[in-house]
């Protein structure tokens, strides 16, 4: 690649990076907005037994899904030593197997850090 292509690509990779931090951002705050004002919604239909709000284009509706939490390494270690006793052969050989024979998974990508001047 041509010297003075690199650079504009380069240049061009830089810009799309600061405009999609900005995005980024904004989306952020639009979303901390909208989590307040849906908590102030949810409240007030709760407290008027209301579980269908029909506003004429959208219907808003509360749901409950249900989630398992993160798979901690505390909470394996836990329930490890729960099932087969602290620090015995069993514990010590799934503790190895679980923990320190995963996959790893390795990812490239091009970041920016902005330097201080």
């Amino acid at each position: 690649m041509e010297k003075h292509r690199f650079v504009s690509t380069v240049r061009d990779w830089l810009a799309c990076d600061a405009e999609l931090t900005k995005l980024q951002r904004a989306a952020k705050e639009l979303r901390a907005q909208k989590k307040e004002l849906g908590d102030v919604v949810m409240q007030e239909m709760e407290e008027q037994n209301l579980t269908l709000l029909d506003t004429g284009s959208t219907h808003l509706k509360i749901t409950k899904t249900r989630r398992k939490q993160p798979l901690t390494r505390k909470y394996l270690e836990g329930r490890l030593a729960e099932m087969f006793g602290p620090g015995t052969d069993m514990y010590k050989q799934a503790e190895e197997e679980i923990l320190n024979k995963r996959p790893i998974k390795e990812h490239k990508e091009l970041k920016a850090r902005t330097t201080k001047s």
